[in-house]
């Protein structure tokens, strides 16, 4: 964004973006509103990565096939969707975040009760079918992983004292069935 700055002064003005200074350190931001890449919702959640999931503009990029064009954040295809059901039950009714958004006011709303947030990635997974998917590692982690399975120590089981410590924890033969748990 410097050099857009250096060649034209009116850069961040005609792109809604101010200059932000918290203690020593100072940064550009885009101010909320339609055009804002992250949209007009956003939902904060505590993680190491500033990582947050977050509405968008460019609607159009769901239809591609590759989407990977993110700086780090998700971003949603139906963000009020999300927003209406984690509000559900509180004073946010829908009309009332329409509302919220339509006023260009910037407002931080708490979810009515914590919701925990899990975060997958994967680049293989089997279809309902049985087919196998495989897609391109955007992230480098399969790479990653591998090393850090490479290095993990082999474990060896003696078979035959696992197979002892089963059966010593199995109880005898079920009357209803007339047979043990078999290893």
């Amino acid at each position: 964004i410097l050099p857009k700055v250096a060649s034209d002064p009116g850069y961040l003005e005609s792109h809604n973006m101010e200059v932000v200074t918290e203690g020593s350190t100072t940064r550009l931001r885009q101010r909320p509103g339609p055009d804002n890449p992250l949209g007009q919702i956003k939902f904060m959640f505590p993680n190491e990565h500033d990582i947050y999931l977050h509405d968008t503009p460019a609607d159009h990029l769901f239809a591609e096939a590759e989407r990977d064009l993110s700086h780090g954040c998700i971003r949603l295809e139906r963000p009020m969707d999300l927003a209406h059901v984690l509000l559900k039950g509180s004073k946010w009714t829908p009309e009332k975040l329409q509302e919220a958004i339509a006023s260009g006011e910037q407002k931080t709303i708490t979810l009515p009760r914590p919701l925990p947030v899990h975060l997958l990635y994967f680049t293989v997974w089997v279809d309902k079918d049985g087919t196998v998917q495989f897609r391109r590692d955007v992230y480098g982690q399969d790479a990653k992983l591998a090393k850090e399975l490479a290095e993990e120590p082999i474990v060896e089981l003696d078979l035959d004292a696992v197979r002892g410590q089963v059966r010593a924890l199995t109880p005898g033969p079920s009357p209803a069935s007339g047979r043990g748990v078999q290893s």
